[in-house]
């Protein structure tokens, strides 16, 4: 039997103790997994960052991760880590909120821990979580986008914030693929930012950032799937977009992917949405007393008259429930209601153009659904 004298016993057990003690270096807390870091490691790598700037809120990890199935569907996580420090940052980052769609997605689970200065953690309520269908005053578009939101506890200067929002697809927005924009950087100091892609190999996925050029971008494939991470380091509070830019131009640092295989099979699916909508007979009421000066129809004049009478009688209100968001309603539906968003006014004017003997189609020129055709 190994005999320690009471000393050295003493000295085993603050070894101990001291070894167990040992915060966790600042690299590995921010590449943990959500919530496995304690709360005393936490709070003791946020206070370890120090910035000669004063700011409300210090982002010290902005990750975003998209896990896409063969369907198109996605499950999106955005796990954020924050500092609090000043009073303005306690009364405006005192809550997480979550947008969601219910018509394709399913409802969103947040978690959050808050982390105070004497090292206590304080969870999320569950139960103070509220949805609500949102709506701002001065918006031309009803649908059913809803918020689910609550009270984060113990919000104080100093306090340490983890939040996990996770948002997952019941189905497709668009089964031929979508776009998607993560923008990198936020209107306060962001000490590091990640953005995960994940996806089976057969997706036609492609990617490209904008207004990155020092970011570290790293991919891997294993068992049928692909793995793209891109992180980067401190970014400096981002007070707005960059205004009256070219089309072309990025006004925010960004990364954009799509999963959508070609324009060609984004248009042909779309097609197939919209084609059964454009029914002519249904907007000839839009036509009466309307008469082209050309046998044809097709004269500038006469498709003007028909766009003036359009915008005249139609004014532009968008009715987006479900897939409403992407199906333009009947040229009839819109007449009626004597509104409609843009597909659903493209959809009547077209209809009235091949009522009047024009050859006409929707056209794609800035949707959701187009797939970005350059690779990093």
């Amino acid at each position: 039997m190994l005999h320690l004298s009471p000393r050295l016993l003493a000295s085993s057990l603050l070894l101990a103790l001291l070894t167990v003690a040992a915060p966790a270096p600042a690299a590995e807390v921010w590449d943990s997994p959500a919530f496995s870091v304690s709360a005393r490691d936490l709070q003791a790598a946020a206070t370890a960052v120090k910035r000669d700037e004063p700011a409300d809120v210090v982002v010290l990890l902005d990750e975003r991760s998209y896990s896409f199935d063969d369907q198109h569907r996605v499950t999106v996580t955005s796990r954020m880590i924050y500092r609090v420090d000043s009073p303005a940052g306690v009364e405006n980052w005192a809550a997480s909120s979550a947008s969601w769609q219910p018509w394709y997605q399913a409802a969103p689970v947040i978690r959050a821990r808050v982390i105070t200065t004497d090292g206590r953690e304080h969870l999320l309520d569950q139960s103070l979580l509220r949805d609500a269908a949102t709506r701002s005053a001065d918006n031309q578009v009803y649908d059913d986008s809803h918020v689910t939101e609550g009270p984060l506890p113990a919000i104080s200067i100093g306090a340490v914030v983890e939040e996990e929002i996770t948002l997952r697809d019941e189905k497709p927005f668009f089964a031929a693929g979508a776009v998607y924009r993560e923008y990198i950087g936020r209107p306060v100091p962001v000490l590091h930012s990640r953005v995960i892609i994940d996806a089976p190999e057969s997706l036609p996925l492609r990617r490209t950032t904008r207004r990155l050029p020092n970011a570290d971008a790293r991919e891997t494939r294993a068992n049928g799937r692909v793995r793209w991470v891109l992180d980067h380091g401190a970014i400096e509070a981002q007070d707005a977009m960059d205004a009256n830019l070219p089309p072309d131009a990025a006004s925010w640092a960004s990364v954009e992917f799509s999963t959508g295989e070609s324009w060609e099979s984004v248009a042909s699916h779309y097609l197939e949405l919209t084609e059964p909508r454009i029914r002519k007979d249904d907007a000839r009421p839009l036509l009466t007393g309307l008469k082209s000066p050309l046998p044809n129809s097709a004269s500038r004049e006469f498709i003007g008259r028909i766009v003036e009478r359009l915008h005249r009688e139609v004014r532009y209100t968008g009715v987006e429930f479900g897939e409403a968001r992407i199906v333009p309603a009947f040229p009839s539906e819109t007449l009626q209601r004597k509104f409609g968003d843009c597909k659903d006014k493209s959809t009547l004017l077209v209809a009235a153009l091949r009522a009047s003997g024009v050859e006409a189609y929707l056209a794609l020129l800035s949707a959701d659904v187009v797939p970005v055709v350059r690779r990093t």
